[in-house]
């Protein structure tokens, strides 16, 4: 969560300009940070961030499933197992572009992956693309269109790596040019 990587800081301003920018009503919302343990963040006045605990794979995949949208921020030329396991679930995931991992190649991938570069406004933009093409509203409760109690297992999530990302290695210039 906090490792330099994971963009931690960013994705906090993005959150806080989404709650700001009345995208996420802090009344309707948890947030969660899961992985690391980290101390409760206040995001508004009276609205913090806490720390899920430590769980099993299969309760973190059914946190996953009874989430509207999975924040998981990444500066490396790869796409981290969360946004892989949020998309299989068909649960909307932030994630940021990186060299070859850029905005276009994410999208083919699937249609719950929204990228950008890490920057808290463009985030807190896909916070709310993410929330505008995947919800509906229900009472005045926003839910998932097309939630649904699917199984996913690690077999699953490697063949789905080994199909789309395995396969196909970036091509890196080490020139000086």
């Amino acid at each position: 969560t906090k490792a330099q990587r994971n963009l931690f800081h960013i994705g906090l301003k993005a959150i806080r300009l989404a709650i700001e920018w009345k995208i996420l009503d802090p009344e309707l919302w948890n947030f969660i940070a899961v992985g690391e343990n980290i101390n409760e963040v206040e995001l508004s006045e009276n609205i913090f961030l806490n720390s899920a605990p430590w769980l099993s794979y299969s309760e973190y995949i059914s946190l996953i499933r009874k989430s509207d949208m999975y924040i998981a921020l990444m500066n490396s030329p790869h796409t981290s197992f969360p946004v892989i396991e949020a998309m299989q679930l068909s649960v909307p995931s932030i994630t940021t572009t990186f060299a070859n991992k850029s905005k276009i190649r994410l999208a083919a991938y699937s249609k719950y992956i929204y990228a950008s570069e890490a920057d808290s406004v463009a985030i807190a933009k896909n916070i709310g693309i993410a929330l505008a093409e995947n919800t509906e509203e229900n009472g005045g409760v926003t839910v998932l269109k097309d939630f649904q109690d699917m199984n996913v297992s690690l077999e699953m999530l490697n063949r789905w790596i080994k199909q789309h990302l395995v396969t196909e290695q970036p091509k890196l210039n080490f020139s000086k040019e």
